[in-house]
């Protein structure tokens, strides 16, 4: 899980880099570290929603990096396919 984090956080990383913003290369490494003080049983907005059954934000926290990344020539398939796993079962349940 942690190396399938930082690949993530890599592409990340990079598809920012491709809107001008200036990260350093470590980000990635630093955002992990503050996901992993955090508490196990913690969970994100997305779980939240659909705890709720309200519509989830994929598309503004995910779906976002995909889009930016093909406008920018940089190749994303984890954000593709967490877009595409989260779009599928979007609503409750």
């Amino acid at each position: 899980m942690h190396e399938l984090t930082c690949a993530y956080l890599r592409e990340c990383l990079a598809v920012s880099r491709g809107q001008g913003v200036a990260l350093d290369k470590d980000t990635p490494d630093t955002v992990l570290a503050r996901f992993q003080v955090f508490p196990a049983d913690m969970g994100n907005s997305i779980l939240t929603d659909r705890e709720a059954g309200r519509p989830l934000e994929w598309d503004i926290r995910n779906g976002v990096i995909s889009r930016i990344g093909r406008r920018h020539g940089i190749a994303t398939p984890i954000s593709d396919t967490i877009t595409m796993l989260l779009a599928t079962s979007d609503g409750p349940g």
